[in-house]
């Protein structure tokens, strides 16, 4: 709930939250981008925080480990859901979300299989609030070939979860 509440009750369990990383393919070839995401799954109750956590909450951070020259981009977000207590307003996620964020191999990339890792950190809360943390990863082969993995499907569909920007909406200011 609030920021300022966090707490750790006796008896309740820790990182109520459980954090994994996919990629969209398991091999790739030297200068491709692949998409990466980090599934949240949280138990019943439980949410973490979007982007802009509102009047309290702290979005989940990713902190990647990545093999040299290699480039990630920012996280794009799902939708989150309102979620209004006792006059405060933050924006939520539950259930499981993806977060995903786009990783650019460099040109002179290195063939072989190469480790990603990334420390994924959160604020989760049911009624009182409880940092979150763990450290995910997964493997790529860089070679000369593109072949997307098990989790590219379901990539694609976090994907076309994520809100597209509108141009006709775009505001401009000016003096």
């Amino acid at each position: 709930m609030l920021l300022g509440m966090v707490s750790a009750l006796p008896g309740m369990a820790a990182n109520a939250t459980k954090a994994s990383l996919e990629l969209s393919a398991e091999e790739a070839r030297p200068g491709e981008t692949v998409v990466a995401g980090v599934r949240l799954t949280m138990d019943a109750g439980w949410h973490t925080y979007w982007r802009y956590g509102g009047d309290s909450g702290k979005p989940t951070e990713i902190e990647w480990k990545l093999p040299a020259g290699w480039k990630a981009g920012q996280i794009q977000w799902p939708a989150p859901e309102k979620h209004t207590v006792e006059g405060l307003t933050t924006y939520v996620l539950q259930g499981e979300v993806v977060l995903l964020t786009s990783l650019t191999l460099p040109a002179d990339a290195a063939a072989g299989e190469q480790e990603i890792t990334a420390r994924v950190s959160w604020l989760e809360c049911e009624v009182n609030c409880v940092p979150g943390q763990s450290e995910v990863r997964a493997r790529l082969r860089v070679g000369s070939q593109s072949k997307p993995s098990a989790a590219a499907d379901e990539l694609k569909k976090a994907l076309a979860r994520i809100p597209k920007p509108e141009p006709r909406l775009q505001a401009r200011a000016w003096w």
